[in-house]
């Protein structure tokens, strides 16, 4: 694992306008979560570069997205969203980007599957995708084959869980709307590892958004709530909006010839490399986490209703 201590000692550089575009133009990019918030930005930014871009979410992306391929997918169904890898081909594409998730409420709320929301829509159903990423061969058939295909997982590395937490993935003996959402957090790191392993000639890595206006509070603080109007606002006023992101960040990231051979790496709003969470490192925890995710995804696809 690429763990780094300390203050973080690499940054990425950024490329020019001209680079953009050129190492954007004809590629093919699946974005999960790509019709609101950060991924729309993202999905916006690739297309006008020149990409073709695949658009993986619930509600229709309007007429800013009339030229991406839409696919509609309820990704708080695990039985839903792990058909995805049948409707598309995976084969083709270039570049793979997670950026699907919310905060959990701060009362417990379960799926129809018997999972809380959080974990279904921020973590498990990405499991439930990305399995299907070797039986599927994604990327073998892309047409540039000069650079390894790219996957990128939207979170961060976040604070220690404990066992007892690794163990509790679903929130069943205890909750709380932090405990819950850093579940998420942690497993999502450990699936950049596991991936990374999975997918030998892939390239796997984090990233960590900071702190933007998006929609992702509307559970914790109530849609439409005066709340969430104060919040995102300040939000609005001092931190990065999903455009300036996208454009500042993540564009840069998409494409970098950096990070060719940097898999297995975490990424923060600065380009600025991360330090993963030590916690992956102890007593065999990174696959205590991904044995209880599979069993989580495992009960939630028997689940009946």
């Amino acid at each position: 694992m690429n763990y780094l201590f300390g203050p973080p000692v690499e940054k990425i550089n950024k490329l020019s306008s001209d680079q953009l575009e050129a190492l954007f133009k004809n590629k093919n990019i699946l974005i999960v979560g790509g019709t609101a918030g950060i991924g729309k930005a993202l999905a916006i930014a690739s297309l006008n570069r020149g990409s073709n871009v695949t658009v993986v979410g619930r509600r229709n992306p309007g007429q800013d997205l009339e030229k991406a391929k839409f696919i509609q997918k309820d990704l708080t169904l695990m039985r839903d969203a792990s058909k995805l890898p049948n409707d598309i081909d995976l084969s083709k594409y270039d570049i793979a980007v997670f950026t699907n998730g919310i905060i959990a409420s701060n009362e417990r709320v379960l799926t129809k599957e018997g999972v809380e929301i959080d974990m279904a829509v921020s973590c498990l159903s990405r499991f439930a995708i990305l399995k299907h990423f070797v039986s599927k061969k994604f990327a073998a058939n892309r047409f540039d084959k000069k650079v390894k295909p790219r996957l990128f997982l939207m979170g961060f590395p976040g604070k220690d869980i404990t066992v007892e937490d690794v163990d509790d993935m679903n929130s069943e003996k205890k909750y709380s709307l932090m405990n819950a959402h850093m579940n998420t957090v942690v497993a999502n790191d450990a699936f950049v590892t596991y991936f990374a392993k999975a997918l030998p000639n892939t390239n796997v890595y984090g990233l960590n958004p900071g702190l933007i206006k998006t929609e992702i509070r509307d559970n914790a603080l109530g849609k439409g709530s005066w709340l969430s109007f104060i919040t995102e606002s300040v939000i609005g006023a001092f931190y990065p909006t999903t455009t300036t992101f996208a454009e500042n960040t993540l564009v840069h990231l998409m494409v970098s010839p950096e990070l060719e051979n940097k898999t297995d790496t975490s990424f923060g709003p600065d380009l600025s490399i991360l330090k993963r969470n030590s916690f992956l490192e102890k007593d065999n925890n990174y696959e205590r986490i991904i044995k209880s995710i599979d069993g989580l995804l495992d009960k939630a696809l028997g689940a009946t209703f």
